[in-house]
């Protein structure tokens, strides 16, 4: 009979360290669920970046693509400036006197069409994407 009471005795001395031992589990379980969800909060965060990061490229390729448009058009402007500078008179570098000059000479139809082939790069211009 001296050896169970000596064993509920350890038992009843064991009982807080199961107690404190279930604390401690309880408390390691809270911590880890706490690690969980900062992990997806920064999971989630890491999505937002990569999504701005791709608005970002696709915005730089767009402001290329339409920088490009703009320097061909500006190119396609100086070119057929520099042909209205070969037809009209060394003193007159304006298309507009040119083309007041050529519907004096020409009457007002050729007027239009002049004017109509000079703003042609324009009309692409304010016509293009993201102008």
């Amino acid at each position: 009979m001296g050896a169970i009471v000596e064993i509920s005795r350890t038992i009843e001395g064991d009982q807080p360290d199961f107690r404190q031992h279930r604390r401690e589990c309880r408390a390691t379980g809270a911590a880890t669920n706490e690690i969980a969800m900062n992990v997806q909060e920064a999971t989630a965060g890491t999505q937002d970046v990569s999504r701005n990061i791709a608005g970002v490229s696709e915005a730089a390729r767009t402001t290329g693509g339409v920088a490009l448009r703009i320097r061909q058009d500006a190119e396609a402007l100086q070119n057929e400036e520099s042909g209205y500078g070969r037809r009209s008179s060394p003193s007159s570098r304006d298309p507009r006197s040119e083309l007041t000059a050529s519907s004096r000479a020409n009457g007002p139809t050729r007027r239009k069409s002049e004017w109509r082939a000079w703003g042609a790069p324009f009309a692409r211009l304010l016509k293009s994407p993201g102008f």
